[in-house]
């Protein structure tokens, strides 16, 4: 998106996260898309992953698609790892924003930290629900605000030595 203060790019997970794909490639690939769009002179602001809960996903999308005992064979009979494996994809979506001096958004945290959580999924246990809307585009604004604040901070400053 263009705006008043140059150009920025906002990252959810739907822009570069797909089934199947393998830690390396995803790193890969996120690394490579954020050096991307800083060289072509985005300020870059990528989303957190929200947390899923395991036991609506696998009730709720993985059996209705998929073989529920294959799947199970493969979680080692453990629904809590597909939570994990999802985890493991959000730490290294943080590590690739850190090394690339990146902004990160972090909605996961906020929403662990609420004894009721699982009240902002939807019933398929991965995607947010409406609840979850106001209280994220806040905290989008609130990033948004901070970078600019120190924009204006720079130009105040700028006047100051003219």
């Amino acid at each position: 998106m263009q705006t008043l203060f140059g150009k920025m790019f906002v990252f959810r997970q739907k822009n570069f996260i797909s089934q199947n794909q393998s830690q390396k490639s995803f790193q890969k690939i996120l690394t490579k898309t954020i050096q991307s769009l800083q060289n072509a002179g985005f300020k870059v602001f990528v989303c957190s992953l929200f947390p899923i809960n395991s036991k609506r996903y696998f009730d709720n999308v993985l059996t209705k698609k998929y073989d529920a005992k294959k799947i199970l064979l493969f979680l080692n009979g453990d629904r809590k790892n597909l939570y994990r494996y999802q985890e493991s994809y959000n730490n290294i979506l943080r590590k690739c924003v850190a090394e690339a001096n990146a902004t990160l958004i972090d909605f996961r945290s906020p929403l662990l930290l609420k004894t009721n959580f699982l009240e902002y999924l939807s019933d398929d246990g991965i995607h947010p629900n409406e609840m979850v809307k106001n209280l994220f585009l806040e905290k989008l604004i609130k990033q948004l605000k901070k970078r600019v604040k120190r924009l204006f901070l720079f130009f105040d400053l700028l006047l100051k030595l003219m």
